[in-house]
């Protein structure tokens, strides 16, 4: 994509526009529509908690073929269903079915 990039601490990039979820709602057309943004060239998607579609996010992005450590993924932490950070950051994974995230 045509946008600049962040270097972050590690010295990896990341890019600085993300084809966000908010409002796309659930189910397929979702999928389809990160489907889209991945396939005009979107490599990082940004999604969230209380946006409830990270499952559709990361349906999406497995069906896209796209190597992992090729792909940014960024959601919020939203504090839903009063749960403590870790529990909902491992939610979040599993609900985007990732299976790993690299640490700082």
């Amino acid at each position: 994509m045509p946008w600049d990039s962040l270097k972050l601490n590690d010295g990896t990039t990341i890019p600085t526009v993300a084809f966000g979820t908010w409002k796309l709602g659930n189910g397929q057309q979702t999928i389809d529509e990160v489907d889209q943004a991945i396939s005009v060239g979107f490599n990082h998607i940004d999604t969230a908690q209380a946006y409830r579609n990270e499952e559709e996010a990361g349906a999406a992005l497995s069906d896209s073929g796209l190597k992992r450590e090729d792909v940014y993924i960024t959601t919020k932490y939203s504090g839903l269903n009063g749960l403590d950070i870790e529990t909902s950051i491992d939610n979040s994974l599993k609900n985007a079915s990732i299976s790993s995230i690299s640490t700082l």
